[in-house]
């Protein structure tokens, strides 16, 4: 490791790059604030000097009511000079009144708790930072009252989530105690012990207000809902989480040294405007691999920091920063890569390989790596510098203003493939040949997979190039002028502006299927819908992935040349959706759609779901007399053009759909994004014939599994064979819809509802019944 550092440094030196330095110190002799605060909220205990009898005491904080029928009720210690919790032991009830429909009914759904009926509680530990000490003060002051065993062990109970024995402790509980914001409140309480409940009012937050339980393995919190103040709803407005950030990151400068074992030694030099002068230590996130060997301002003095063993958390202490803006040097080492078999590197973190502080802001990076010269080094932006030297390679890469950047590194031939158009980028596809060639013997023909190990390269580059083309054409030019792809050792793919990170199989092998063109064409994709239109908030995650995963179906049909792909792809994620229906949940709750229960149903309903929606609105918008979709296609680059560089909202969107219509669609959005009702649509025709000859085609619709006021407009196929045919567009509301359809020179030799997957729904047909 030392000769190897002595090589770079001179490599580093005559390039002018200065070399990232090991300071190591002892973070705990830093860190005595934070320590000890970890050690108060690990030893929680009822105060037997300040206790009381409580009988009908209410404590209400916003739309939550805490009420402690009867009870005792003890103080906890003081900590930092002030009184920050109570434990209450006895007979309680917990109402609250989520504001939000689309909010209660997940609570109900997902996680069978009535928001409507009280939820009893025997025990509770309040901690705050608001007026919650006075509320609690009883008429005849604190007196000695022993703790009972309830309220000792309620107290460990929740001293042990909040803090575990390695150093961990939960930041968003931790971050305003230890700053002494005001506003915080917290309530862990249950009438089980080991099935609590937990209540939050976190003003960092955008969604002030958090219903939570302990889910999963590692029965951390997990939300149940977030809603706003009842404040925000009654003025129609509330602060972006922009606003909200302690701290704003104006840039970042990044070093990182990789030697031979693929170990790291790194400096991330962090530019911040600190905004809340109330908080003084702010949490980074920085992968648990890596060592923290110091914290240094831009003068050399130290910043103190506290970093738990085996933790990604990283605390800054802000107090010494010398002004509001200042330029923060985390100097790291540690692994946290490897080359299992000898193939690809993996990394074992793509997003926190540099202190992270979690924000959606977009931030300018220059990042430096040095590395063996038999590896390739590939990121997000513009290489602007790269020198070889003594077997090792210096890569110097400067970014726009991105959201968030990586890296891959491997033993990588490059492909290069210039544009064909003028608005497409040029292309660079990255792949270790030498690492295919090792598996060539597999066999991958079970489950629909050729084996494809001849010019895999090609095959990729040809598909990340045309669906280039077929995006630029249907949603506008992006900003991209250079294009990267990479493989990578897992089975998922990633995307960042001018690069995506594909599944190493996706160079192995294409699905007879379609999926990886699917695959491929959905991360290109995310350079129109993610990274050039960004999702205003986690709600809002369809508009990156369900449009991703649309393009990609859409591009993987016109590629094949054949719409049959498409809708299979249709019928196999509508089987999904149906075998959840009434229990998945809708669109709009974005990135929580996941529980802890059922994980898979944030991938079935924001992607999946998500592509349906605009499946279905590009079969509401074609044409029925020309077949054109141009209504569409046109409501979308409008769309994209009118966004791209900004955020956008479910709600922006809508308003360009009905834009383009000339009317609401309200409905349209409540059944599919804001809902999750699917119809099951039974379908019957009888035929008339006429004194002239024609024929009138009656048709009846049963709806079935929504509410009666669920609306949709769904197509009649009226197949005459050879002769041709023709496609009618009827209103399904309610129990029963009936309609005759335009008169026919004949009977047709087909009438199908619903065809070509047309509306996400069940459908059967039955016999005419008058």
């Amino acid at each position: 490791m030392t000769a190897m550092l002595w090589v770079s440094t001179l490599v580093a030196t005559a390039l002018g790059f200065a070399t990232p330095e090991r300071h190591r110190v002892d973070p705990a002799a830093d860190s005595s604030q934070l320590v000890a605060w970890h050690q108060a909220l690990r030893n929680l205990r009822p105060d037997p000097d300040r206790g009381a009898a409580v009988e009908g005491l209410v404590l209400e904080r916003d739309a939550a009511r805490f009420h402690l029928d009867r009870g005792t009720l003890h103080l906890l210690p003081d900590f930092d000079g002030r009184t920050y919790g109570a434990v209450f032991s006895g007979e309680g009830r917990f109402e609250v009144a989520v504001p939000d429909p689309l909010e209660a009914a997940h609570v109900s759904r997902a996680f069978d708790v009535s928001v409507e009926e009280p939820v009893p509680f025997r025990n509770a530990v309040f901690l705050f930072n608001d007026l919650t000490l006075t509320e609690l003060e009883p008429s005849g002051g604190w007196v000695p009252l022993e703790p009972s065993r309830d309220a000792r062990d309620e107290v460990a109970e929740a001293s042990a989530y909040l803090a575990g024995d390695d150093g961990w402790i939960d930041r968003t509980v931790t971050l305003p105690l230890v700053n002494g914001a005001p506003g915080f409140f917290y309530a862990h309480f249950s009438e089980r012990r080991d099935d609590p409940l937990m209540f939050t009012i976190d003003l960092l937050e955008a969604e002030e207000i958090g219903l939570h339980q302990r889910a999963g393995r590692d029965k951390r919190r997990e939300v149940m809902s977030r809603f706003h103040r009842r404040l925000d709803y009654e003025s129609g407005r509330s602060l972006p989480q922009e606003a909200l950030d302690i701290v704003t990151i104006t840039a970042y400068d990044i070093e990182i040294e990789i030697d031979e074992d693929l170990d790291v030694v790194g400096r991330a030099e962090v530019t911040l405007f600190r905004r809340q002068l109330a908080y003084d230590w702010v949490p980074f996130q920085l992968y648990s691999g890596l060592d923290v060997d110091s914290v240094r301002w831009s003068d050399g003095s130290a910043v103190p920091f506290y970093r738990p063993d085996d933790r990604a958390d990283l605390w800054v202490d802000l107090r010494s920063m010398p002004s509001d803006t200042a330029s923060l040097a985390v100097h790291y080492s540690g692994e946290m890569m490897d080359r299992p078999e000898n193939l690809w590197v993996r990394l074992w973190s793509h997003t926190t390989w540099y202190p992270v502080y979690e924000h959606g802001r977009p931030i300018p990076y220059t990042l430096t790596f040095h590395a063996p010269d038999d590896y390739v080094v590939t990121t997000v932006g513009e290489r602007t510098h790269v020198e070889t030297a003594e077997g090792r390679t210096t890569s110097v890469f400067e970014t726009p203003a991105v959201r968030a950047v990586t890296f891959n590194i491997g033993e990588f031939d490059a492909l290069e493939a210039e544009a064909l158009y003028p608005d497409d980028p040029e292309l660079t596809v990255l792949i270790n040949e030498r690492a295919h060639r090792r598996l060539g013997g597999m066999v991958a023909e079970a489950g629909g997979y050729l084996l494809e190990q001849r010019d895999m390269a090609d095959m990729v580059a040809h598909d990340l190039r045309n669906s280039f083309t077929f995006f630029n054409g249907v949603y506008g030019p992006t900003t991209v002028r250079s294009f990267v792809a990479t493989e990578i050792p897992y089975s998922h793919g990633e995307a960042y502006p001018g690069l995506v990170m594909l599944a190493w199989n996706t160079f192995q092998w294409t699905s007879e299927k379609g999926f990886d063109e699917m695959f491929r064409a959905h991360e290109v994709a995310h350079q129109w819908w993610g990274i050039g239109v960004r999702p205003a908030t986690y709600r809002d995650w369809w508009l990156a992935e369900g449009f991703s995963e649309f393009s990609g179906w859409w591009y993987a049909a016109r590629a094949r040349g054949s719409i049959d792909m498409y809708l299979e792809r249709l019928k196999e994620t509508r089987e999904d959706l149906l075998d959840r229906r009434g229990e998945s949940p809708p669109i709009a709750l974005g990135t929580r759609s996941a529980t802890s229960e059922n994980p898979g149903d944030y991938q079935m309903t924001v992607y999946h779901k998500g592509a349906w929606v605009l499946h279905m609105l590009r079969t509401l918008m074609t044409d029925t007399d020309t077949g054109s979709d141009s209504l569409f296609t046109g409501m979308m680059r409008s769309f994209y053009n009118g966004h791209l560089g900004r955020t956008a909202t479910t709600q922006s969107f809508q308003n360009a759909v009905e834009e383009a219509l000339g009317g609401s669609m309200q409905w349209f959005f409540d059944a599919w994004v804001y809902g999750s009702d699917i119809p099951t649509y039974a379908f019957s025709h009888d035929y008339e014939e006429l004194d002239d000859g024609s024929v009138l085609a009656h048709a009846r619709i049963r709806q079935e599994h929504v509410p009666d006021d669920f609306r949709m407009f769904v197509p009649i196929l009226v197949d005459f064979g050879e002769e041709g045919s023709a496609m009618v567009r009827v209103e399904v509301t309610g129990p029963v819809t009936e309609v005759t359809l335009p008169a026919m020179p004949r009977v047709p030799d087909r009438l199908e509802f619903n065809p070509f997957e047309a509306v996400l729904a069940e459908t059967r047909t039955e016999g005419w019944r008058n």
